[in-house]
């Protein structure tokens, strides 16, 4: 059944949580708690998705995945894999191969990623007439700046559709011939989670994805650390950055459990610091004209990873405009006064993907109203206050070196990378109608006071601390807790990662309480996850046992 989905989980807590998120985004959900209901609902529901943990009471998910394969009704039925404890490479090899399923997510996982692989299926199934077999997966194909201009397409369908202007993007390769846009472009039509590798010169840096998007970056380029970030935005002084760079090379510790113990930066100005930071070490990657780069699928991030998710359309369109790199291609040059804008039938991002500011969605609306490029640009040219909030947004020094006409062509370029549009060297005729308003995403800032903004830093000091940590420590227990001991340390948990803490405030459209939100579910999911694995004896003698700790 379309739009239908089957979720299996013995977590009770963590059950009702995930049908009542993905039912409040108006899918129809069962549940079942063991594998035996589970086989029974497959056969009379046939949902159109099934979720499934893989330690299950009565049969085990793997027993499920390799009965659905054999069965001839149920074999095409999508799979969402989920586990506390199968890890190892050769089980995620083992589910996502021979036995077809679509994602495997290691718990805790925020309810956001769940949702974007739902999302990802239904829509692949939306397309696709008949199921693939299962294991066989469709090439994903990304556009390819090089390529994506070998001829003028003369028909809407061929603009949306030409095979010639898409092109595969390998594992590894060249950035002269494959730019950042293009990269990011199709790790995120594949949802792709694991670490990208970029090597310009004797320079490296890694961002780490998951499922598609940017949420951590690292680097040895001299002075991009967060300490060297936060004394060039003058946020700490030259002396104590001296004395913060003394205190790491001496203990080897990370630059923001350094900061935060040592009260140079609160919690939640810490998270806010590291979050434009790696933007910024992502954003830079796109001057590096020359180079290589290599993707490497990870099942787990390095313990010292902190997500902070970014959105890859929005990272796409800042690194464009703020580094450019594409003046000499000739999909940039092609573009004239004259060239028309054409709606993208199926667009890879959503407009609130996009994150774009007033000024951007009236360009956008100047772009769907059927105006020319050079129209558009005279336009933003004229109008003196957008041009200058269109320049004080998020360019910084760049007014210097661009002029107003460059940054909306930059822009312009950008959504096209995107495929939000295309832009045609000649006018095209279309029956396509976009409501421009539909590109509109209010962000606003929501300034959290008293108690509120108490709860966000304690969440948010945890979040940082926890990282890594095992479920013991999590709930702030020896190895040796007694159940009424973990009981009582649950209950404590749960009530202070609850994300219902933040439903007061959670109506405003606010990217720092959705961010706090997610925060909040990851740790109170692992929270949950803690409980049901500790209070069980089997399941905690296996965990125990994959610790290296024996078993009190």
């Amino acid at each position: 059944m379309a739009n239908s989905i089957l979720i299996v989980d013995d977590n009770a807590h963590f059950l009702t949580l995930m049908s009542k998120f993905l039912t409040s985004k108006k899918y129809q959900v069962e549940t079942a708690s063991d594998g035996a209901a589970a086989m029974d609902l497959l056969l009379r529901k046939k949902p159109g998705l099934l979720i499934l943990d893989a330690f299950l009471p009565k049969i085990d998910g793997f027993e499920i995945l390799k009965r659905l394969r054999g069965h001839p009704e149920l074999k095409n039925i999508p799979v969402i894999m989920v586990t506390a404890f199968y890890k190892e490479k050769e089980h995620q090899e083992r589910a996502t191969g021979k036995l077809g399923v679509v994602a495997y997510l290691i718990k805790p996982f925020p309810l956001h990623v769940l949702y974007h692989e739902v999302r990802k299926t239904f829509r692949k199934l939306e397309k696709t007439p008949s199921h693939d077999a299962p294991g066989q997966k469709r090439p994903l194909k990304a556009r390819s700046a090089a390529a994506e201009t070998k001829k003028v397409a003369t028909s809407t369908q061929e603009l949306d559709d030409s095979a010639e202007d898409r092109l595969r993007v390998p594992s590894r390769g060249r950035l002269v011939e494959y730019s950042m846009p293009v990269i990011l472009n199709h790790l995120f039509s594949e949802g792709a989670t694991g670490r990208l590798h970029l090597k310009s010169g004797e320079y490296n840096k890694y961002i780490f994805m998951l499922n598609g998007c940017p949420v951590w970056a690292e680097s040895d380029v001299p002075d991009d650390t967060l300490s060297s970030y936060l004394m060039d935005n003058g946020r700490i002084s030259s002396e104590r950055y001296e004395k913060i760079q003394e205190i790491i090379e001496k203990t080897g510790r990370r630059h923001d459990e350094v900061l935060l113990e040592s009260g140079d930066i609160s919690p939640h100005d810490l998270y806010e610091a590291l979050q434009e930071h790696m933007k910024a070490r992502i954003l830079n990657c796109f001057g590096w004209q020359e180079g290589a780069f290599e993707f490497e699928p990870l099942q787990e991030f390095p313990k010292d990873v902190i997500v902070i998710r970014m959105e890859t359309a929005r990272i796409i369109i800042d690194g464009i405009r703020e580094h450019g790199g594409m003046e000499n291609t000739e999909a940039y040059s092609r573009i004239t006064d004259d060239s028309t804008i054409i709606p993208s039938r199926e667009p890879l991002y959503t407009p609130q993907q996009l994150q774009l500011g007033p000024v951007e969605q009236q360009i956008v609306k100047l772009a769907l109203s059927g105006m020319k490029v050079g129209d558009i640009v005279r336009s933003i040219k004229s109008r003196q206050k957008v041009r200058q909030i269109l320049f004080s947004s998020t360019l910084g020094d760049l007014k210097a070196k661009v002029d107003s006409a460059g940054i909306v062509l930059r822009f312009l370029y950008a959504l096209d990378c995107l495929g939000v549009f295309r832009i045609a060297a000649m006018k095209e005729k279309t029956s396509e109608v976009v409501d421009p308003k539909s590109f509109r995403h209010k962000r606003r800032r929501v300034r959290l006071k008293g108690k509120m903004a108490e709860r966000r830093n304690r969440l948010l000091r945890d979040y940082f601390n926890l990282q890594g940590r095992d479920y013991f420590s999590l709930l702030g227990l020896s190895p040796e807790a007694s159940e009424e001991e973990i009981r009582q340390a649950y209950n404590k948990k749960k009530r202070q990662y609850h994300p219902d803490n933040y439903l007061d405030v959670s109506r405003e459209s606010s990217e720092e309480i959705s961010d706090l939100i997610e925060k909040a579910e990851e740790l109170y999911l692992t929270v949950e996850e803690a409980y049901a694995t500790l209070m069980d004896p089997s399941k905690r003698e296996e965990y125990v046992n994959s610790l290296g700790t024996p078993q009190p």
